[in-house]
């Protein structure tokens, strides 16, 4: 248990850092090193912009926040100030947070997406579905298959 535990850092608090060719630098970072949180407990994103390195001031971003990247989602706009904008929200579950982040230079250019997330009492997840009755039976089958396979 103590492996996947600091293995959940490394994971998650780790963003997804968009670049275009204009050279816009799209980021999305949570508040917390380590990128884990208590069921109910506040997310706060931070959402930061630069072209040429230089932090983009004024302009706006969009964002959506879900759990586990599906719906419902929730979904909002911020203005930039020093480059940075602000996203929050929580999860009533265990889960993951994550926050896609996008901007538009104009309305006909491609935009710039970045991803961020955080673990919401990750090691009370449960399973979504119960095992199959087939469960042992099936991945018994599978390794002996794999079995007669030269290295």
């Amino acid at each position: 248990m103590k492996p996947l535990l600091a293995l959940i850092p490394t994971l998650f608090s780790l963003s997804i850092l968009a670049a275009d060719p204009a050279g816009f630098q799209l980021s999305v970072a949570v508040d917390r090193p380590d990128a884990i949180y208590k069921v109910g407990e506040p997310v706060e994103y931070t959402i930061s912009l630069s072209k040429d390195g230089k932090p983009v001031d004024g302009a706006e971003v969009s964002w959506t926040l879900s759990k586990d990247g599906v719906p419902p989602n929730e979904n909002g706009s911020a203005k930039l100030v020093g480059g940075k904008a602000k996203a929050s929200g929580t999860l009533a579950e265990p889960g993951f947070l994550l926050c896609r982040a996008s901007f538009r230079e104009t309305p006909q250019s491609a935009p710039v997406t970045a991803l961020g997330g955080a673990a919401i009492a990750p090691l009370e997840i449960q399973p979504s579905l119960p095992v199959p009755d087939d469960f042992e039976a099936f991945w018994k089958t599978q390794k002996e298959k794999l079995a007669t396979v030269p290295a």
